[in-house]
């Protein structure tokens, strides 16, 4: 495996689909997908649709089998957004605290900011101090 640094990535994936001892060797092939999959499947068939989370590729249809997430990853399962700190009740007709509340960073789903993060409504957002006048500044992109 030495020099495997220096090979691009589509050598990599070369190197990968030949084994990398003699007498092994994987295909590389692209899985035709039904039409209704809109071009994301892990098989031909109209059931082997990836879910419309995954961004990709998948193993399965569930969205906890991505190989990449469209949106956000939330423990494993990608969703198209973080669980937010409110949910409505249905039996009060009020909006409530989530106990199960996360807040979007970069583009997976944490219950709490890192350290020199703040909570800005539903993501963390950098904070620092200026270094000439002291006072706190934000961080547009996390």
């Amino acid at each position: 495996m030495k020099g495997l640094r220096a090979l691009p990535v589509l050598g990599w994936l070369l190197h990968q689909a030949r084994g990398s001892k003699m007498g092994t060797s994987q295909a590389v092939t692209k899985t035709m997908c039904a039409p209704q999959c809109n071009g994301h499947c892990f098989g031909p068939n109209p059931n082997q649709s990836c879910h419309d989370e995954c961004a990709g590729g998948c193993g399965s249809p569930w969205e906890t089998d991505c190989f990449a997430c469209r949106h956000f990853n939330d423990s494993g399962a990608c969703a198209s957004l973080c669980p937010l700190p409110l949910v409505y009740n249905k039996l009060t007709f009020q909006l409530e605290p989530n106990p199960h509340t996360k807040y979007q960073y970069g583009g997976v789903c944490v219950a709490s900011c890192p350290h020199n993060f703040v909570i800005d409504h539903t993501s963390c957002q950098g904070l620092f101090w200026g270094q000439d006048s002291g006072r706190k500044e934000w961080v547009e992109d996390v």
